[in-house]
């Protein structure tokens, strides 16, 4: 699993690149690679994640997670909803709607809006 997981991890880096997403400047910050909260959701590249918004909260109908990041000024939410279109189907979520996906019992819905005068997204993660 762990290889399968590092192989994906290579071809998610080799299409950003080639995609034009990753840059060098991606890499400067030392971005995570996945959420604290959200410990198999990808960090995008040059987000920053907010720790103060990491929560995980597990109850009986299943896990409640929270995650969020700030966006470089150079990049757009559309940006960062691309990206989860993309990757998020390879781990295994299908996109039930825009920005909403399943996977098994768990829903995850990203959402954009400031924080801090900054553009966010976030990540919610509970039961369906």
């Amino acid at each position: 699993m762990k290889k399968i997981a590092v192989n994906l991890l290579f071809f998610l880096l080799g299409f950003m690149a080639s995609a034009g997403i990753l840059t060098a400047s991606a890499w400067s910050n030392g971005p995570a690679m996945f959420f604290d909260s959200l410990y198999d959701v990808p960090v995008m590249p040059g987000l920053h994640e907010i720790p103060e918004y990491a929560l995980v909260f597990d109850k009986p109908e299943g896990r409640v997670a929270e995650a969020a990041a700030t966006l470089p000024q150079d990049m757009k939410a559309d940006d960062v909803i691309n990206f989860y279109t993309v990757s998020l189907p390879q781990l295994g979520w299908a996109q039930s709607r825009p920005a909403t996906y399943i996977r098994g019992e768990e829903k995850l819905t990203i959402s954009a809006r400031t924080h801090d005068g900054k553009q966010a997204v976030f990540f919610l993660l509970e039961p369906r």
